[in-house]
């Protein structure tokens, strides 16, 4: 049997213990998490751009004295990846920013 000391000294040690799961720690790793995949997503944006940019110079290069349909549908893929790509990733990030 233990003393009243050593069931003091114990319930002291409990309590003064981190808590089993802790919430702070939770958020942390994922909005580590969270900025991994933007990161990641901004650097896929960021090639697919310099491919849509490459494109559209070969196509100027070639044809330099108009921009015919396939500079129009290269310059509208461009606007169509712009928006459905990159918009949903940074919209929360403007939010945040306001608050």
């Amino acid at each position: 049997m233990t003393d009243p000391i050593q069931n003091r000294f114990a319930s002291l040690v409990r309590r003064a213990a981190p808590a089993e799961r802790d919430p702070l720690f939770r958020l942390r790793v994922l909005e580590r998490r969270e900025k991994e995949r933007f990161r990641q997503r901004s650097l896929a944006m960021l090639g697919l751009f310099v491919a849509l940019i490459a494109a559209a110079v070969a196509i100027l290069a070639l044809r330099p004295v108009k921009l015919d349909a396939a500079g129009l549908v290269l310059f509208g893929g461009f606007l169509a990846s712009t928006a459905l790509l990159y918009a949903p990733a940074l919209l929360p990030q403007l939010r945040l920013s306001r608050l």
